[in-house]
């Protein structure tokens, strides 16, 4: 029995209705990555801001971006400057999270290791500490965040200003040079990473032990500004690096894992083990004294506003201050994830990986004394709102000053999804930038100032948090109704045509 015209005509259309929808979702913008594009005009145009402040990396001894490790910085050499002065010294790169096509990178200043022989390569060179631009004290480590999902490069600069923040950003532009060719790799975040020696001085501490000081005879392990991070690996999205002496999920920042196992420690080495376990102990909800309330309160604040998927169970650090021995929370870092676009206003923490939420963050939520310090947290709230329109603010005003025009035209990163490993459960969340710069800016401000409002509206009644589960396969099934409902009208042309055909039988 042949089908009726009817029924063909909305086959065909749904077919095409499927085959676009199944495009789209499995599409994701293809770009040309990092290190493929070459500059256009004179070094000397390019730099971020009115002072043209730059970062060129020569990475011909690498070979290429893609040749990046992941581990294990590589040989490079780093020239950076603003207002036309320029200085360079040798560096190790490597690259710092996923691979996406904008990357981002870690490096660290090296010098020669002895003086018998110049920094030419891995063996050859030690750590150095260099003055960068205007961050203050010199450090060894920086880190280059490129904001491939978040290009407003807004929430990540916002959180370097939120009350309790530590950490510093400056928007720079970074330039690769490889066998001669100079490539444009845009607008970068530059920052330094979570070390000792950026806590010690922006923090003020007196008692700074060292890892290199257990021989001494008065060593105080307690007096050591210990650095921890809490990471899952539940669902292969974080790699952990989970110290083997320890495990739990916890990844010493300082002392590293390796210190723990070095043969020379023997005087000292266990009872830097027994401080380490001690703090691991509070962090996994076994031991809460000696807590410093205040930092739990900034960085649960922090969290609420920002909304980020990682929190409280993937990258949470944790520091020690060796004046006191307490355990505090923070620093806060990386926020360049979108999940704030959907997460639904409350106080509740969301765990979208139905993931290993840190036993600490579990026991905050039941306790009066923490419910009734975010009550008492009002002026905190607002001044975060503050830090937030005014970040907004500077961006729309370098925005329309062309600071970002190259960075748009590299990596056209609007109107568009902003991922790079697409899968079936991204589905639950998509990733789409507004049309515009200056849209998706505005989006996010109308962000902030709805859920601050929100914040402050509600803050009274604050009495906890639970841990609320977010289904990604559920919500991933609901956001493809397009295609539910494509299969529910093939299904009612089946069932005509078959209802058709047996009154066309009974007929005969």
């Amino acid at each position: 029995m042949a089908l009726h015209k009817i029924s063909i005509g909305v086959i065909l259309i749904h077919l095409i209705i499927f085959f676009v929808y199944l495009v789209y979702i499995l599409y994701v913008p293809k770009q040309s990555p990092s290190g493929t594009v070459s500059i256009s005009g004179n070094i000397t145009d390019y730099g971020f801001g009115p002072t043209k402040r730059v970062l060129i990396i020569n990475l011909t001894d690498i070979g290429s971006a893609d040749k990046i490790p992941p581990s294990d910085k590589d040989f490079a050499i780093l020239t950076w400057g603003e207002n036309g002065d320029f200085d360079s010294q040798t560096i190790g790169i490597e690259l710092k999270g996923d691979r996406r096509p904008k990357l981002n990178f870690a490096f660290e200043f090296w010098e020669p290791k002895d003086e018998t022989s110049p920094c030419v390569s891995v063996e050859t060179c030690d750590d150095d500490k260099v003055e960068l631009f205007d961050f203050g004290e010199k450090y060894e480590d920086y880190i280059l965040n490129g904001g491939f999902i978040e290009p407003t490069f807004v929430r990540d600069a916002i959180v370097t200003r939120f009350h309790g923040s530590i950490l510093e950003k400056r928007l720079v532009e970074v330039l690769f040079v490889i066998d001669g060719r100079y490539t444009y790799e845009g607008v970068y975040l530059l920052g330094p990473a979570i070390q000792r020696r950026v806590l010690e001085k922006t923090l003020d501490w007196d008692a700074s032990g060292k890892k290199e000081d257990c021989d001494d005879k008065d060593y105080d392990p307690t007096k050591v500004g210990y650095i921890l991070e809490y990471t899952t690996d539940r669902i292969g999205l974080f790699n952990s690096k989970e110290c083997p002496i320890f495990k739990n999920n916890i990844k010493m920042r300082y002392p590293q894992c390796d210190f723990y196992d070095e043969a020379d420690l023997a005087p000292c080495r266990q009872a830097y083990i027994d401080e380490t376990v001690r703090y691991m102990d509070k962090i996994n909800g076994e031991d809460l004294s000696q807590l410093d309330l205040n930092s739990f309160v900034n960085t649960y604040l922090v969290e609420m506003f920002m909304r980020d998927a990682d929190f409280p169970y993937g990258s949470q650090y944790f520091h020690v201050n060796p004046d006191t021995g307490l355990l505090h929370s923070g620093p806060h870092w990386d926020y360049d994830r979108a999940y704030w676009k959907f997460i639904k206003h409350s106080w509740h923490l969301v765990d979208v990986y139905n993931s290993k939420t840190l036993p600490l963050w579990k026991k905050m939520g039941e306790s009066e004394e923490f419910a009734a310090a975010v009550r008492a947290s009002r002026t905190i709230i607002q001044k975060n709102a503050h830090v937030a329109v005014t970040i907004i603010s500077e961006r729309q005003d370098q925005l329309s000053k062309g600071y970002f025009d190259r960075e748009k035209n590299r990596w056209h990163s609007f109107g568009k999804r902003l991922t790079f490993k697409q899968n079936f459960r991204s589905l639950a969340y998509d990733f789409v930038t507004e049309d515009t710069f200056e849209a998706e800016l505005n989006n996010i401000r109308k962000y902030f100032d709805e859920r601050s409002v929100w914040m402050l509206s509600q803050l009274d009644s604050f009495d906890g948090y639970d841990i609320r589960y977010y289904n990604l396969t559920g919500v991933a099934i609901l956001n493809m109704w397009p295609l539910w409902l494509s299969f529910g009208l093939m299904l009612s042309i089946v069932i005509y045509e078959v209802r058709c055909s047996r009154k066309e039988v009974k007929n005969y």
